[in-house]
């Protein structure tokens, strides 16, 4: 009897401490799985925290961005504003210069730049008030002979300035402009009455560059030349393009001064072939 209840003792103790140790490891686990979940809730929610401070910082950053280029459009808007601002005088007096020049050619009525083709053909011509040089007959021969012309393109001799006609010398008139800056050519001269008159002038356009010669009456422009592209010619002097050009015009009564403003773009000077003013008797009918 004392051995069977010992036996059922120690069974049932053996159960309770097994069971009790199964409880214990369950609870262990609950506590270590609870512990987990926490862990894993924290790294999550700093996980997104820091996500949304990413988001964040990547927003202001665009709109920092955002903000910079347009302050940059912004300022070069204003820039370009400003420029164009600067600019409109200087386009408007450029164009006024243009527009004023041509009005006061329109106005004036007294020159008109012709190309030969152009002179009015109830016209003819009637004195010479002025001539210097002469027409070639052969464009072999040195066109500026009847100049000061010494016999070699690189010498200018001195020539009055300005040259006075029935005073200086057909010698004396320079046979060239000056190099490399082109002064301009003064002739004095005297008209006896009010006529319709009539320049003539022959020149070399040289073998290089472009040139142009603006004329001019007592310090007023009435034409310009048409723009001549230098180039070899064969059969004239030296191989240099010759060309002419006729003005035509009110000349009052009284002294006055021609001048002739060649501009050179780039290139040779001009030579003098020769210069013609004559009056002209038109017919009004």
């Amino acid at each position: 009897m004392s051995a069977y209840c010992n036996t059922d003792y120690a069974l049932k103790l053996n159960y309770l401490q097994t069971e009790s140790s199964t409880k214990k490891h369950y609870g262990l686990g609950f506590l270590f799985g609870g512990m987990s979940l926490l862990v894993a809730g924290l790294i999550l929610g700093k996980l997104i925290v820091f996500k949304q401070s990413s988001l964040t910082t990547t927003e202001h950053k665009s709109v920092s961005v955002a903000s910079k280029q347009t302050a940059k459009l912004n300022d070069e808007e204003t820039k370009l504003a400003v420029v164009a601002k600067e600019d409109s005088p200087i386009v408007s007096r450029v164009a006024g210069v243009s527009t004023k020049a041509q009005a006061s050619d329109d106005e004036q009525s007294s020159f008109k730049a012709i190309g030969g083709t152009e002179t009015e053909s109830s016209c003819q011509a009637k004195d010479v008030i002025f001539s210097l040089g002469q027409v070639e007959t052969n464009t072999s021969q040195p066109p500026a002979d009847e100049f000061n012309w010494a016999g070699d393109l690189e010498v200018l001799p001195d020539y009055p300035d300005p040259f006075e006609i029935n005073v200086n010398t057909e010698d004396e008139f320079p046979w060239r402009t000056t190099l490399p800056v082109s002064a301009p050519i003064n002739i004095n001269f005297e008209n006896q009455k009010m006529t319709k008159a009539r320049l003539k002038l022959g020149w070399v356009v040289g073998n290089q560059g472009y040139k142009t010669i603006a004329v001019l009456l007592d310090g007023q422009i009435i034409g310009t030349t048409t723009k001549e592209q230098g180039q070899m010619v064969e059969g004239t002097w030296q191989y240099l393009k010759q060309t002419t050009n006729e003005f035509v015009f009110d000349l009052p009564e009284g002294k006055h001064q021609l001048t002739f403003k060649p501009m050179i773009e780039s290139g040779d000077a001009v030579i003098w072939d020769y210069i013609k003013l004559e009056s002209l008797a038109c017919d009004t009918n």
